[in-house]
């Protein structure tokens, strides 16, 4: 990453025998960034990270770049460990909504346009 830049992960990747660019960038991002703070969360920063969770919702890649130093599994984390009666809730919210989805596709077929000539 020093050599080619945070954003050439192709170039890193040729590096690293067995390995995608996703998962070389992946574990930049979330293992071995000098910059991330792998220390014990602060007061302020559990502040944060609740007034993050109440203006982005669970969106944690939004939420941690109001972190900064924080990664989006690392307050995931936390949330879960600060909140564990809330995730059941988040669980149920996710179940909902991809079934709302679905069922939003199923028996539609009379509402496609017709295809060819």
């Amino acid at each position: 990453v020093t050599l080619f830049g945070r954003k050439n992960w192709h170039r890193i990747a040729q590096f690293v025998p067995g390995r995608t660019q996703a998962q070389c960038r992946e574990r930049w991002v979330n293992v071995l960034d000098p910059s991330l703070n792998r220390g014990a969360w602060t007061e302020e920063e559990d502040l944060r990270l609740k007034a993050a969770i109440v203006e982005h919702g669970y969106c944690w890649s939004r939420i941690a770049a109001c972190l900064a130093s924080r990664t989006d599994n690392q307050c995931r984390r936390r949330w879960k460990r600060l909140f564990p009666h809330e995730v059941p809730l988040l669980q149920a919210a996710k179940r909902i909504q991809k079934v709302a989805l679905i069922s939003n596709f199923v028996d539609r077929e009379s509402e496609r346009p017709a295809l060819g000539p």
